[in-house]
């Protein structure tokens, strides 16, 4: 009878382990670079524009429920996932719901503005 080899069954559980963590976050974990934004003045006309890549901006989601931006004044320093498609900022007693998308390393972030607003950014490796 062949031996079971011990490696194979600590990566399985490492893999195991890595999928229920993305799946259980809904694959926003991560650091993020901000490659576009969405400005609208109300009227339906906004576009989706490239950013300046100088200085380059990120957003990063910990596991820890943190959230940090890079370069950042005075951002949120939480996020509260709601749903597979929803999160909270919160920033003190102040909060802000955001819908996102995750398209294969592309994060979209829109909401929180009363006219149509949002964000892009491409996972960071």
């Amino acid at each position: 009878m062949r031996e079971k080899n011990p490696l194979f069954a600590g990566i399985a559980v490492c893999i195991a382990a890595c999928k229920r963590s993305t799946v259980e976050h809904s694959g926003i974990l991560g650091k993020w670079k901000l490659t576009e934004y969405l400005a609208d003045p109300g009227d339906g006309s906004g576009k989706w524009q490239a950013v300046n890549p100088f200085p380059p901006s990120y957003i990063e989601f910990r596991n820890d429920g943190t959230i940090s931006y890079t370069p950042g004044l005075h951002p949120p320093s939480h996020y509260r996932l709601t749903s597979d498609t929803t999160f909270t900022l919160i920033r003190g007693a102040d909060s802000i719901r955001q819908y996102f998308r995750i398209d294969g390393a592309i994060l979209t972030i829109e909401g929180g503005c009363f006219e149509p607003c949002g964000q892009r950014y491409v996972a960071v490796k």
